[in-house]
């Protein structure tokens, strides 16, 4: 499978493909991170926010923008239901990611 393929599959709401994709480009992220850095705990944070980023798009539309589901999806040509997934993976990332860096979750 092509990484145009499973990159398809993740903004059409495949819940494995992003899982994929950090499987496939962890470790060579991670490692030309390093090469820049030159410190692993560095690299690796730059990395995991890397993948978090890709995952906070829709958010981005959706919270910042204050767009609609039905208006995110026309922007980016997909249904409602694959903006919802979306958005509910992307709030889980975000979630993840914060209480990774010490924040607690109120909500």
């Amino acid at each position: 499978m092509t990484d145009t393929t499973v990159y398809r599959r993740f903004l059409e709401g495949d819940p494995t493909a992003f899982e994929e994709i950090v499987s496939t480009y962890r470790i060579p992220l991670t490692g030309f991170i390093l090469s820049i850095v030159r410190n692993e705990n560095t690299a690796e944070d730059i990395a995991a926010e890397v993948f978090a980023h890709l995952f906070l798009k829709i958010l981005y539309l959706l919270y910042w923008e204050e767009c609609s589901y039905e208006e995110i999806s026309k922007i980016l040509i997909k249904s409602k239901k694959q903006i919802a997934n979306l958005a509910f993976r992307g709030k889980q990332a975000l979630k993840k990611e914060m209480e990774r860096e010490g924040f607690e979750y109120a909500g």
